[in-house]
């Protein structure tokens, strides 16, 4: 599939579906099929591309540790993620962020120079208002950082003993980003946004990009 493109006038973001091309990803389909956790192996440490430009995003659930996706991220970083999170005062509510400098701490070599953490909440209250959300945080805190291009990792919303309904966020997550451009907002240096998930459920969120509906059940702007 090509990237979908959201644009107003001359601005425009475009959306792009990865799968996480981590070997071990097939036992963790047959994990979640047979109902039962599964923890990544850390191993391919280009399962995710990332550049120096780039803006890698986390998720946290208030009282949750990090999804597996994350939590193999820290694994690699030392712990120094983990870390971070508890000499702070972020505790994952709603709305909440943390920026996570990699440059700062001699961890940036090769890799995004910054971890944006966002908090979720309460796991049980996740939904779309909450997806909505998420996506407004992070295209607010571009205006700052300044990233060319955001990684999104769908996957810990998934892995984490949440049901998610990824179309509903790829979904969402178009309509909030139309709905960005049309307010004419800054959005700094963002071209692209990748939603990084898992390889068993990549051709229904691309899919869902073509079901739209004809006003958001959220806001009930007619962008969805």
């Amino acid at each position: 599939m090509h990237d979908q493109v959201v644009s107003l006038g001359s601005n425009s973001i475009s959306i792009s579906v990865e799968a996480l091309a981590a070997e071990s990803y097939p036992d963790l389909i047959k994990a979640r099929r047979a109902g039962k956790k599964y923890q990544p192996v850390v191993g391919n440490e280009r399962a995710i591309s990332v550049s120096y430009k780039d803006l890698l995003v986390v998720t946290r659930f208030h009282g949750r540790p990090f999804g597996p996706v994350a939590s193999a991220i820290d694994k690699r970083l030392g712990g120094s993620l983990e870390q971070a999170v508890e000499n702070s005062s972020f505790r994952a509510r709603q709305g909440e962020t943390m920026i996570f400098e990699l440059e700062a701490r001699g961890l940036g070599s090769g890799n995004a120079r910054r971890i944006l953490v966002i908090g979720l909440g309460d796991p049980a209250l996740c939904g779309q208002f909450v997806y909505c959300g998420l996506i407004g945080c992070v295209i607010e805190e571009c205006i700052n950082l300044e990233p060319e291009q955001v990684i999104l990792l769908l996957n810990d919303l998934q892995d984490n003993n949440i049901r998610v309904q990824e179309e509903n966020f790829a979904r969402v997550l178009s309509c909030r980003v139309a709905h960005h451009l049309s307010t004419q907002a800054e959005h700094g240096h963002l071209k692209k946004i990748r939603l990084v998930v898992a390889p068993d459920v990549k051709d229904r969120v691309e899919a869902s990009f073509t079901a739209r509906q004809s006003v958001c059940q959220i806001c009930s702007n007619p962008n969805l």
